[in-house]
C-alpha cells in the first residue's frame, strides 16, 4: 500500500521535491528502481563522425495504475513524466493522454 502521507511530507520540506505534488517523489523512486519507460532526446549530431551525441533531455514516463490512482487521486491510465534538472531537483507532469504528454515534452524542448 502506498503511503501518501510519506510523500506529502517529502514535498513540504526543503529539498529535491520541494513544492511538487506528492506523486513526484513516488514516481522518482520508481524511476531510480528501474521502473517506467525512459526516453532520451539528443541535440542534433555533427556530421564529423567523431563527436559523441550530447544529451538534451532525459525523462521517464509512467502509466498510473489503480493503487497509484487511489493513493494520489489521479486518473487510472493517465501518464506521469518525471525528470531531474541539472541542480538535482525532481519534477513531474501529469497528462490524460499520451499524445498530450509527447506534445508537452516537445514544446518544452523546442522541437
Amino acid at each position: 500500500m502506498i503511503s501518501r502521507a510519506h510523500y506529502q511530507e517529502l514535498v513540504q520540506n526543503p529539498g529535491k521535491f520541494e513544492g511538487e505534488r506528492p506523486h513526484t517523489p513516488y514516481y522518482y523512486n520508481q524511476w531510480t528502481n528501474g521502473d517506467g519507460e525512459s526516453h532520451t532526446y539528443y541535440f542534433e549530431e555533427c556530421d564529423c563522425g567523431v563527436c559523441e551525441p550530447e544529451i538534451r533531455a532525459e525523462f521517464t514516463e509512467f502509466v498510473v495504475d489503480y493503487e497509484e490512482s487511489v493513493a494520489f487521486g489521479i486518473p487510472i491510465g493517465s501518464y506521469v513524466v518525471v525528470w531531474e534538472d541539472d541542480q538535482g531537483f525532481a519534477y513531474s507532469s501529469l497528462h490524460i493522454e499520451r499524445a498530450a504528454m509527447i506534445e508537452h515534452i516537445e514544446d518544452w524542448l523546442g522541437l
